[in-house]
């Protein structure tokens, strides 16, 4: 489709129709356009004129304004597309960055290095940049007459410049590949809606005619000339078929034309490959619009490839709405805000250290909780792993119980089944008020910290008193003290039983 040997300008080839070149402008100048068709009634049916005048086709860079108004506001719009500020606008929102390197990992893996590379020195020059603010913070001790020399700022000329040159390649080459496969997006969703009968009503008018502005070159011929157009190629351009056909399509270049995006084409047309690329164009009038092109090639059935197909998207209206492209409508509206604000946007200044920080892996990040102010805080035995680790803050509390006391409850139903409740719980094995859970530390050594230690509990005679006032009492109290774990010694006072 292009190619990068010919300039804006240029004669397209040899067996082309010659443009002449002149320093007239063709802004005022252009013939018609234009004609009204066969029945002269339809004014929306115009046809291009078949002859034209080479003149016309003259495209110059329109005088500049205080402020790029019109049409030509889309150009200065498509710098801003394709600008390192919008790649900026995007490393800055965690989010887009994520969808940007989800898009390079699957359609641009071979970019993936390039862009790793860069993080990593951009993180490098944000440790030098937060080591010069901690320096510059250090103030002159009067004791010390050495601490009064003034400090020196630390830099790394040359890593900066790498990764100047990589973020470069990455605007050059990535930024304008994920632009064009996000509007691909939603250029198909807009046609499969359309063909659905599902698209919102204002959106029909500007959707119609979309699959059907393409042309066909011929890449055996000199300069890979177009063959055939579609009557929506020349209605979008605005060239006539006579003027089309014989000629390489970049005649619809112009002064705010990427070079870069010509010369993939033209890579990719060389090794007979796809390619999608989104850049200005300009109609015969003059007037730009934001062309979304994809070209494939169309082989016989022995592989050669016979043709080139290219299909033209109109996208000016997604640049407009800086459609799904949300860093770029951050980049727009702040523009604006600096140009018809009247007070001074504050914005809120990350220091140093912040912004080092958010850059931090997760290796990184877990080397800082593990370790971070350990010169500033109390000494913690390297063995305990649980508070190195927070991993006792983390676990949830282990609620104890006694299994013995579902036991004797138990047991008390069974052998005592008329007592009352008072005296139930005088029998339930266990020691009064704050003792009362000395049997499960008895039965549990290792938590009261008393291993192969003989305990014997000695009951008050008030308690035995009130056993022995019943036989079935006291056989019930003397039964659940075999279920305790420890040796039960009691102490009987003098008087005896009946």
């Amino acid at each position: 489709m292009s190619d990068p040997n010919y300039g804006v300008g240029d004669r397209s080839s040899r067996d082309s129709r010659d443009s002449i070149d002149t320093s007239a402008t063709s802004i005022h100048t252009l013939p018609p356009l234009q004609t009204k068709g066969p029945d002269n009634s339809d004014v929306h049916a115009l046809e291009p004129l078949l002859e034209d005048d080479p003149r016309s086709f003259d495209l110059f860079e329109p005088a500049q304004e205080a402020e790029n108004v019109g049409v030509y506001a889309l150009e200065k719009q498509a710098l801003q597309l394709f600008s390192s500020e919008h790649l900026s606008a995007i490393f800055a929102n965690s989010r887009l960055l994520l969808k940007f390197t989800g898009f390079l990992n699957s359609h641009r893996p071979q970019s993936i290095p390039l862009l790793i590379y860069y993080l990593d020195a951009l993180k490098a020059l944000r440790a030098i940049k937060y080591a010069n603010a901690v320096a510059e913070a250090l103030e002159p001790l009067a004791s010390c007459p050495f601490t009064k020399e003034a400090f020196k700022e630390t830099g790394n000329t040359a890593l900066e410049e790498k990764a100047n040159k990589a973020f470069e390649v990455l605007v050059r080459e990535d930024l304008p590949a994920y632009i064009a496969y996000t509007w691909i997006q939603v250029v198909s969703t807009s046609i499969q809606r359309r063909i659905t009968g599902t698209l919102a009503p204002h959106l029909r008018e500007s959707s119609e005619g979309l699959a059907e502005v393409f042309c066909l070159s011929d890449p055996s011929r000199p300069d890979n000339p177009i063959v055939f157009a579609s009557e929506e190629f020349t209605r979008t351009t605005q060239y006539g078929l006579n003027y089309s056909v014989g000629r390489n399509c970049r005649f619809l270049q112009g002064p705010k034309t990427d070079p870069n995006s010509p010369r993939r084409l033209a890579e990719a047309c060389a090794a007979g490959k796809e390619q999608t690329e989104v850049f200005v164009n300009y109609r015969r009038d003059g007037s730009p619009f934001m062309n979304l092109l994809m070209i494939a090639p169309l082989m016989d059935s022995r592989g050669v490839v016979r043709y080139f197909i290219g299909a033209q998207v109109d996208v000016s209206g997604l640049l407009k709405s800086c459609s799904e492209l949300p860093g770029l409508a951050k980049l727009v509206d702040d523009e604006y805000e600096r140009k018809h604000s009247t007070k001074s946007v504050k914005k809120n200044k990350k220091d140093e250290f912040q912004e080092l920080s958010e850059m931090f892996n997760g290796a990184e990040l877990d080397t800082v909780r593990r370790h971070g102010g350990s010169m500033h805080r109390e000494y913690v035995d390297d063995s305990d792993s649980d508070s190195i680790h927070g991993g006792t803050a983390q676990r949830p509390r282990l609620m104890l119980s006694d299994p013995t006391q579902e036991i004797l409850d138990k047991h008390k139903e069974q052998i005592a089944p008329g007592v009352p409740k008072v005296e139930k719980e005088r029998i339930n094995g266990r020691l009064a008020g704050v003792y009362q859970n000395v049997s499960f530390l008895v039965s549990n050594p290792r938590r009261a910290q008393m291993t192969n230690i003989r305990n014997s509990i000695c009951l008050s005679a008030q308690h035995l008193l009130c056993a022995s006032s019943s036989p079935h009492l006291l056989s019930a109290f003397l039964a659940s003290c075999n279920h305790l774990s420890c040796t039960v010694s009691v102490v009987l006072p003098v008087f005896a039983l009946t």
